[in-house]
Parts: structure tokens; sequence; C-alpha cells
């Protein structure tokens, strides 16, 4: 049996209160259904996980792929680590330029895997207080 994206660990478990019916249900649709929920379960405003997921409206409507649960799955466990170091307004503080990330919001890190480690980095700092 294939591992599906939310069965991977991924050091933290994305989102415990996010509604996992809802978001396995979302895998066996189309890829625009699996940025819905991924909106959903995050608060990121699906433009913006389109757009870091290089996800055109034609493809969206197509059936979602490996690549495209991978990459929203690390997004989301990437904002359960922003809610867990800030407790504050997530999708505001992913939109906003931060000093620490070159004057950049951190939701420009999102579209390539080095840019989400190097996110994941500075937020594992925050988690540490290592960063401020």
């Amino acid at each position: 049996m294939t591992a599906l994206p939310w069965d991977e660990p991924a050091g933290q478990r994305a989102l415990e209160s996010g509604d996992d019916a809802q978001w396995r249900a979302a895998w066996t649709g189309t890829g625009g259904a699996l940025i819905h929920a991924a909106a959903t379960r995050t608060g990121l405003p699906e433009p913006l996980l389109r757009r870091v997921t290089s996800t055109s409206t034609r493809a969206a409507a197509r059936a979602a792929s490996l690549e495209l649960a991978s990459h929203l799955q690390q997004i989301t466990a990437l904002t359960s680590q922003v809610q867990a170091a800030l407790s504050g307004d997530t999708p505001t503080w992913m939109q906003r330029p931060n000093p620490h990330l070159d004057g950049l919001p951190p939701s420009a890190y999102l579209k390539t895997s080095a840019g989400r480690a190097r996110l994941g980095t500075y937020l594992q700092g925050l988690l540490s207080g290592a960063f401020g």
C-alpha cells in the first residue's frame, strides 16, 4: 500500500485540529479540491497556494497529483509550526515582510523545497528561542 502524504511523519502532525476526513476526500478529487482543503486547514488564501504550487486553473480541474499533495502537506506542516511558534494570525504573518527572512514575506519561501527548508529552520529557531 502506498503511503499518502498525510500518513507520512513530518516532524509534527500537520494541523492536528484539521478535518482529516475532508483532507482525505480532497485527495480523491481534483487539484483544486486539494488546494481548497489546504486553504481551509492553513487559513492561507487559495490564490496564494495556487501560486506557490504553480497550479494553473486548468491543472486545478484535473485529478490531484502526488507532487501537489506532498507540496501542500509540507506547507500545512510549516503552517502548523507557525501556529505553534506565534500563537497568532498565521495568514497575516505568512504574508508580512520579515526582516529575518531578507525582508521577504515567509510565503515567498513556500514555492521551492530549499525555501521551505529555510523557513522551517527559521521556525525551529523561533520555537527554540534562538530567534526573536
